[in-house]
């Protein structure tokens, strides 16, 4: 596996098809590019999320050992906004933690209704 695979594993787990792309190169592929800030007020509602599907055992992972390794070196941190993840140490990665986490949040949000599309008709008279 890839280190940028990483960021696929949770939308898999989701049952969700997942790929990686070269920065840059979606945009360019019409394909679609969603921002996700890391900021505690994303990041609090989306660690709550991650817990309570853990604690319920409600997806598993498939034993990455780089993926245990970064979710072993999270701690948590106080917000203002409520709980969240944080590294341990400045020398411990928690990427593949952090990337499991807002692709589970994302994962699960519900599907956005699509807009309807205008339709305009010529009538023969």
């Amino acid at each position: 596996m890839y280190l940028n695979d990483i960021a696929t594993i949770p939308v898999n787990m989701a049952g969700i098809g997942g790929m990686s792309l070269p920065s840059g190169l979606a945009d360019e592929d019409g394909l679609p590019v969603v921002s996700y800030p890391n900021s505690a007020e994303r990041m609090v509602p989306a660690t709550q999320k991650f817990y309570e599907a853990v604690m319920n055992q409600s997806f598993t992972h498939d034993g990455d050992e780089r993926l245990a390794r970064h979710i072993g070196n999270c701690v948590t941190k106080q917000s203002s906004r409520g709980v969240m993840v944080a590294k341990a140490s400045s020398k411990r990665k928690v990427d593949a933690a952090v990337a499991a986490i807002f692709g589970y949040d994302r994962a699960t949000q519900p599907q956005e209704k699509a807009k309807p599309i205008a339709r305009y008709f010529s009538v023969r008279t």
